[in-house]
């Protein structure tokens, strides 16, 4: 279940694939884009789009799509439940408050794994440039807490927002999924391409040096060219490639 669209969505794609390729039957729940189907079956994985796309704009239009597609896909997670009988249930952040939609099959004793993309309380100071004291920075804190505690096992994409989040959480059993090309279709050649944030929070250095040699090993000889930007886009944003 994902606040994004599927395929589109890479980490949810990669994810989807594994567990395909370990002979699990999956199905997906994510947002409908422009001209998508509202269900379909894309390579041996049922996915269920619920009306609704994601638009950028001030802190009631996030809130207000994040409640409703927590209700939306509420309804389809206990629909497609019933036909399906799920043995897991994989829940993607943001918002981490999504991982609470899954309340009806826990209670079953159903796994929830929760697997958060960022850390929420400063992707909201970022995104909506505001103070870490705000009451909707303290609310994302909460939800956070609440989120981490509730879920059966907790993913995250790197050691920085593992370790920001198992510090105000308590919980110490958070594993590192990183995000990552697929290395295996980059052997017959490409150039790896990315835009992302260099911040504590996103485990990115903002140096060509310090960048190159964070890289995993299977990208040492692979070609690449990142574009790093602050979070709050107040610098130029830094191109950095390899050829």
């Amino acid at each position: 279940m994902v606040y994004a669209y599927f395929p589109a969505d890479p980490r949810v794609r990669r994810e989807v694939e594994s567990l395909r390729g370990a002979g699990h039957e999956v199905d997906v729940i994510c947002l409908r884009d422009d001209g998508e189907l509202s269900r379909e079956t894309v390579r041996g994985v049922g996915v269920v789009r619920v009306p609704l796309l994601a638009r950028r704009g001030g802190r009631l239009r996030y809130i207000f799509q994040y409640v409703l597609f927590f209700l939306l896909s509420l309804v389809q997670l206990i629909r497609l439940h019933r036909h399906r009988a799920f043995q897991a249930v994989h829940v993607h952040s943001l918002p981490d408050f999504q991982v609470f939609c899954t309340l009806p099959l826990k209670l079953r004793s159903i796994p929830v794994v929760l697997d958060l993309h960022e850390a929420l309380p400063e992707m909201m100071v970022a995104r909506l440039r505001i103070g870490f004291r705000s009451l909707l920075v303290r609310l994302a804190r909460l939800a956070e807490r609440l989120s981490v505690r509730f879920a059966d096992q907790v993913i995250t994409v790197n050691e920085a927002v593992k370790g920001v989040v198992a510090e105000r959480t308590g919980r110490s059993d958070i594993v590192v999924v990183m995000n990552s090309p697929d290395a295996y279709a980059l052997r017959s050649g490409g150039t790896v391409f990315r835009c992302t944030s260099s911040s504590p929070v996103t485990g990115i250095p903002n140096t060509s040096q310090r960048f190159e040699a964070s890289l995993p090993r299977y990208l040492s000889r692979i070609p690449f060219c990142f574009c790093l930007g602050s979070p709050k886009m107040k610098s130029k944003p830094t191109l950095i490639c390899r050829r």
